[in-house]
């Protein structure tokens, strides 16, 4: 533990961030508030002074994790490409903090985290000219398509081989052995959601290409028509 020694004032925005980070190393049950407190080089009564409590803490950390959320840059000339840049950062971001998910459930907070990525998604559905029926049904696959892969990614370890292929991949391998090969071999979860949701997008609202999955995969690549 590091001693509690700071000459500089601590900042609220300085303790969500070291109080991010905590969980981004260690996961959720490391955060306490002495170790945060200690962490910052402050004791533990200045670390309630500015945020509260643990649980009013994580509620802030949800808060400020969701603005960066609705923060994403987007990227195309038109709202299909858009949303695509929309859902493949969004993946990024959680990719990179494998901890977030599991901070928002804490809290109850799945949805709440989302919330401004679920305008942004809403005002480019629009954008691309649906309405009504068409307009919400296009908004529900992306948003469920993206909810889904998001909790897979969560779900499942790297390499991960289909359950129950044991069992039939004999009798396929005699029809295709390259294709039971790169299933053998493990499948890269990441590049099969982003080809997907690439693909999905473009299905319901037109735009971007979709882009190509490597043969390492242990999915075959099919690159659809434009």
């Amino acid at each position: 533990m590091k001693p509690v020694s700071r000459s500089t004032p601590v900042t609220p925005e300085e303790v969500l961030t070291i109080a991010i980070g905590i969980v981004e190393e260690r996961g959720l049950d490391a955060l306490t508030m002495r170790r945060l407190a200690s962490e910052l080089g402050v004791t533990t009564p200045s670390v309630y002074h500015h945020v509260g409590n643990r649980e009013h803490l994580i509620d802030l950390m949800i808060d400020k994790l969701a603005n960066e959320m609705g923060a994403l840059e987007l990227e195309g000339a038109d709202p299909g490409d858009r949303i695509i840049s929309l859902c493949l950062s969004l993946m990024r971001r959680i990719r990179s903090r494998p901890h977030l998910l599991a901070l928002a459930a804490y809290r109850g907070r799945i949805d709440g985290i989302f919330g401004k990525v679920q305008k942004v998604l809403a005002d480019e559905v629009l954008a691309s000219g649906l309405q009504g029926e068409l307009a919400a049904f296009a908004f529900v696959a992306i948003g469920f398509s993206l909810g889904g892969f998001l909790l897979l990614e969560h779900a499942v370890p790297p390499g991960y081989q289909m359950r129950g292929l044991e069992r039939w991949k004999d009798e396929i391998a005699a029809r295709d052995v390259a294709m039971v090969t790169m299933l053998s071999a493990g499948i890269d979860v990441d590049s099969v959601s982003d080809y997907a949701l690439a693909t999905l997008v473009r299905s319901l609202v037109g735009g971007a290409a979709v882009p190509e999955v490597s043969a390492a995969a242990g999915v075959q690549r099919k690159t659809p028509s434009p």
